[in-house]
C-alpha cells in the first residue's frame, strides 16, 4: 500500500520492481491519493505508472480547469465551515469535506438541512455518528449550504 507516498521516498529498486510484482506476478497494490501521490508525487512517466489502471496526469485542459475550480471552492468552503461554532472540518484532498459536529446532534443537523433543501451525508456508524460529509459543489451551492447552516 502506498498511502500518499512520494516517488522519491521509495527505496532503491522499488519503482522498477513494483510493475513486475503487479503485472507479472498478479499481485495487488493499493495507492491512495494526497498531495504526495500520483502525478504530484513524482510518479508521472515512471515504471509504476505503466502498471497502474489509471493515469498520473490530467488528460484534458477542461478537466484541469474544472479540478482547479473544485479545489478553490473546497478551500473556500472549508474556511467558512470552520467559522461555524459547531463544525470542525477535517483537511481534505477530495471533492467532499468531513465535518465533526460539536455540541449538537449530527443526525438532527442532517434532517434540518434536508428540510431546507440541502443534502449532506450522515453515517450511523461508530466513530462517525457525530459527523456529516459535505460535497463540494459550485459557489452558489456552497453559499446556500452556509446560509442554511447559519439558520438551522
Amino acid at each position: 500500500m502506498l498511502a500518499n507516498v512520494p516517488a522519491a521516498a521509495l527505496p532503491s529498486g522499488t519503482m522498477e520492481a513494483l510493475p513486475i510484482y503487479i503485472r507479472d506476478l498478479g499481485k495487488g497494490l493499493l495507492m491512495t491519493g494526497g498531495e504526495n501521490a500520483f502525478g504530484a508525487g513524482g510518479y508521472l512517466r515512471t515504471p509504476l505508472e505503466t502498471a497502474m489502471p489509471g493515469y498520473m496526469d490530467v488528460k484534458s485542459r477542461a478537466l484541469a480547469d474544472n479540478l482547479a475550480l473544485i479545489v478553490a471552492e473546497r478551500e473556500r468552503l472549508a474556511r467558512r465551515l470552520a467559522e461555524l461554532p459547531y463544525l470542525r472540518p477535517y483537511p481534505s484532498v477530495s471533492n467532499f469535506i468531513l465535518c465533526r459536529v460539536v455540541g449538537r446532534d449530527a443526525a438532527e443537523l442532517k434532517r434540518a438541512l434536508e428540510q431546507a433543501g440541502i443534502l449532506v451525508r450522515y453515517f450511523d456508524k461508530p466513530g462517525l455518528r457525530d459527523h456529516v460529509r459535505i460535497t463540494v459543489g459550485r459557489p452558489e451551492q456552497s453559499d446556500a449550504l452556509l446560509a442554511a447552516l447559519r439558520s438551522v
